[in-house]
């Protein structure tokens, strides 16, 4: 199902948050107070406008529904990205800064800067089975949960660089401390500060929407709302692969 109404309590008040629906699962409206924020969509389902009146974010795809493009508010966020045949993201371009990502088969490795320059390597033996990081000689370990969520980064004095908490939608509770670049969050995919997306491979995901921005490629694989996150079941499931391909996502409990 879609989400109709959200209210969050920050510890500060309620915010109360309405969503309006097409019949092809695909949100069109959010109220917030008295700001309405509009979606519209291209004809392969994708989002491709997000205006509140006052801000407009604008997403760009390419035959395979990957983001090539977005421009948001002003141009300080403005990026690119590229892909290979595989459709893993090779590259990004934040406003000039690059990123050039290099895999051991759907896993990064290894990121390098628009100068050739390395830096950053990862060990990760599976899929988002992210073990550690090393940056300028110095190497980093991450600590997940069990839907692989980074909860902490600390170093090999357990001194503890970074620290995320979550909503069960992906969404970070506050300020995350982190006091060392790294982009791996929320089921341990990639987030993107630039969009303030979850790069999901095949797919963008929006951790404060609950949902994907462009429809499931496999149909209906995981229900009938091709936009669904994980069925609405965001803590028991994760989607490392953006295609809602259970046998790769599910994560079993023993039974007593």
């Amino acid at each position: 199902g879609n989400r109709t109404r959200l209210e969050y309590n920050d510890g500060g008040g309620t915010t109360t948050t309405t969503y309006l629906y097409n019949p092809a699962d695909q949100l069109t409206r959010d109220t917030v107070g008295e700001t309405n924020t509009d979606y519209l969509y291209d004809a392969n389902g994708s989002l491709t406008k997000k205006d509140d009146g006052a801000n407009v974010h604008s997403y760009s795809y390419d035959y395979r529904n990957l983001m090539t493009d977005y421009d948001g508010p002003g141009s300080s966020n403005d990026s690119t990205y590229n892909y290979d045949a595989r459709g893993r993201r090779i590259t990004k371009d934040v406003n000039g800064t690059k990123t050039a990502y290099f895999h051991d088969g759907l896993n990064v490795v290894a990121e390098y800067n628009g100068s050739n320059q390395l830096q950053r390597t990862y060990v990760t033996p599976g899929l988002d089975q992210n073990l550690s990081l090393t940056s300028s000689g110095t190497t980093y370990y991450h600590l997940p949960d069990a839907l692989g969520r980074v909860r902490q980064v600390i170093s090999a004095n357990e001194a503890t660089q970074n620290g995320y908490d979550y909503e069960a939608f992906g969404k970070v509770y506050g300020t995350p401390t982190e006091n060392l670049t790294q982009p791996f969050r929320f089921t341990a995919r990639a987030w993107d500060p630039e969009t303030e997306l979850y790069h999901y491979r095949a797919r963008s995901y929006g951790q404060a929407l609950g949902r994907f921005l462009s429809r499931d490629s496999l149909w209906l694989s995981d229900g009938a709302n091709l936009y669904c996150y994980v069925r609405n079941s965001p803590v028991l499931y994760a989607d490392p692969l953006g295609r809602a391909d259970r046998s790769t996502h599910v994560f079993t409990r023993s039974r007593r």
